[in-house]
């Protein structure tokens, strides 16, 4: 079904909601989930049954913590292509053929070439997955440093203004 859409259709974004595209990390103590899941499905394209109560929580608090991460590199190595002379095109045809290329840069390459701060995830809800999962990690006694410097980041822009904005507006931080 997914092939109905264009590839930049990613599970998680507005836009994949909108199609019907989106993926249900479920936790579940009680068995209930048998009971919601024929209007999940077809509100989905997947359901991720992932045990207790709190499970679906953690993981997709680690998803979006690797968005953060991952869109922070995208962004900076556009950053350091641009200022060393490079034309967009030939770093985006570029990584198109190398291993870092992802869903991710797929889904922010238009807002980046655009400069379109629209938002699909914002800064603020971002912000608050990244509080959340460093809070998690803490009580579970891990350290997330690069989350921890990047969660700083995103106050930062909250405070600035930009939390309504697309976290692809942290390219401009």
């Amino acid at each position: 079904m997914l092939a109905r859409y264009p590839k930049w259709i990613k599970p998680g974004s507005k836009i994949a909601a909108e199609h019907r595209q989106t993926v249900y990390f479920v936790g579940d103590d009680e068995g209930a989930l048998p009971a919601v899941e024929p209007v999940y499905r077809g509100l989905s394209k997947a359901i991720m049954p992932l045990g207790p109560v709190g499970s679906a929580m953690a993981v997709k608090l680690a998803l979006n913590l690797m968005i953060a991460t991952s869109f922070q590199s995208l962004a900076e190595g556009l950053r350091l292509s641009r200022a060393a002379g490079l034309a967009d095109d030939d770093f985006f045809r570029c990584l198109d053929l190398n291993i870092a290329k992802s869903g991710l840069a797929d889904l922010k390459k238009p807002k980046l070439l655009a400069g379109d701060w629209s938002p699909q995830f914002s800064v603020k809800h971002l912000d608050k997955d990244l509080r959340h999962a460093l809070r998690l990690a803490e009580s579970r006694g891990v350290r997330l440093p690069q989350a921890a410097q990047l969660q700083q980041a995103y106050a930062a822009a909250q405070a600035d203004g930009l939390g309504e904005a697309d976290f692809s507006v942290m390219y401009t931080r």
